[in-house]
């Protein structure tokens, strides 16, 4: 990873409101994992493409790094963005695009030859399109067209599917594990979505899908995963193991060791 270049795509919900605050946990662990992040896009999704800008824009001041935090999509098909010319000016072989929101500002650069892009997003064991077939697919139908057109690019595409993402979940006692001021930002950021997760879903706890995928590049040997092939419906829907379309899936991971690992990035 040391002579490629990292881009993140993130909805980061993180100050805001409303919305999952897993973003944050993600960016965290690539911008102190060691990863050479050459931009961040902002997108709307979890919350809206402002806030996400001036969640991103805050969080990284409180990391003391200069990087560039660019503008994106504020709504499905909205192509024309800054940080979607960002991706088209630059070339892209020894990138990876790490994509935790919707895939808006992706799909204008999609047929260009990155090295991986990795996208939290499908389910390989249920529909995910609506609720109760849980869980309720995001990312990938905020724009669907954007997801389709990427499906069908030949994009290097590994998918986070969000049914395997259950196993490394945050709880108040984890949250009491963090120290310093950006565990403090996280701690505090986060507990709206704790009480949501206990009120709504009777569980004091939440997932922390991006910050799964994000660790994948940090801490790659953690990880097992598959080459396999994939078909797309015009709703989303995702099928591995079905058609022609290579790709690569997450198989399982050491959530314990990750969770570790993470701990000691935070409390750096």
């Amino acid at each position: 990873m040391k002579s490629e270049t990292v881009y993140i795509d993130t909805d980061n919900a993180l100050g805001s409101p409303l919305g999952d605050v897993d973003d944050a946990y993600a960016l965290v662990a690539a911008l102190r994992g060691d990863l050479p992040i050459n931009a961040i896009g902002t997108v709307f999704g979890n919350t809206s493409e402002r806030r996400s800008f001036e969640n991103t824009t805050r969080l990284l001041k409180a990391l003391g790094l200069d990087i560039p935090v660019l503008r994106g999509a504020a709504r499905a098909g909205e192509n024309e963005t800054e940080a979607a010319a960002h991706l088209s000016s630059f070339h892209p072989p020894a990138t990876t695009i790490l994509a935790l929101g919707p895939l808006t500002n992706l799909v204008r650069t999609a047929h260009l030859p990155w090295r991986e892009m990795v996208v939290v997003g499908a389910n390989a064991s249920s529909r995910g399109r609506w609720p109760p077939w849980h869980p309720h697919e995001f990312n990938l139908t905020k724009d669907r067209e954007a997801t389709l057109r990427i499906f069908d690019s030949g994009a290097p595409l590994t998918f986070f599917p969000l049914d395997r993402l259950e196993s490394l979940r945050i709880s108040f006692s984890r949250i009491r594990s963090f120290t310093g001021e950006i565990g403090n930002l996280l701690g505090r950021g986060s507990w709206r979505w704790l009480v949501r997760g206990f009120f709504v879903k009777w569980r004091p706890s939440f997932r922390v899908c991006d910050l799964i995928a994000a660790m994948y590049l940090v801490s790659p040997e953690l990880y097992e995963m598959e080459d396999t092939v994939a078909t797309i419906r015009p709703n989303t829907h995702v099928s591995f193991g079905e058609g022609t379309r290579p790709v690569r899936v997450l198989r399982s991971y050491d959530a314990e060791k990750i969770w570790s690992r993470f701990l000691d990035l935070v409390n750096q």
